[in-house]
């Protein structure tokens, strides 16, 4: 009997984990800004009001965005161009629908001296529920 209590204990841990890893697939994005250019390219802008459409049509942009640029002297991209590009990416998130307050960015210093990512920003949508990562009926 201690056995199946055991068995059942860890089946439940493993679904709990199961669902608490659930992501439902295409709420990350990544916008490529041309080397020193504060702003993005025509392309890249095309490219994030396309995915930004997909976010409206399934979430009705209920959640919130997580924006995440690099910094770092050794990459090439200073404090200064970085805060550019977070301003630029939340001017086109809010032109795009998104409530300023819905826009969470991060600056973080990379110390990695590969300058070939250096110039790409993360963006990601974390839906409210219901989605289908919420738990319920």
């Amino acid at each position: 009997m201690i056995e199946y209590k055991k068995l059942l204990a860890g089946a439940c841990l493993f679904m709990a984990l199961d669902a608490l890893a659930c992501k439902p697939l295409g709420l990350d994005t990544e916008v490529q800004f041309a080397t020193g250019a504060s702003t993005l390219s025509a392309t890249n802008i095309g490219n994030l009001a396309h995915w930004n459409a997909k976010i409206i049509a399934n979430f009705q942009i209920k959640g919130r965005y997580l924006v995440e640029i690099k910094t770092g002297s050794s990459l090439g991209v200073s404090r200064a161009l970085s805060e550019k590009r977070q301003t630029h990416l939340r001017n086109l998130l809010s032109q795009f629908g998104a409530d300023p307050t819905q826009i969470e960015v991060r600056l973080f210093t990379s110390k990695d001296s590969n300058s070939d990512r250096a110039n790409l920003a993360g963006i990601s949508f974390e839906p409210d529920c219901p989605n289908p990562c919420c738990p319920g009926p």
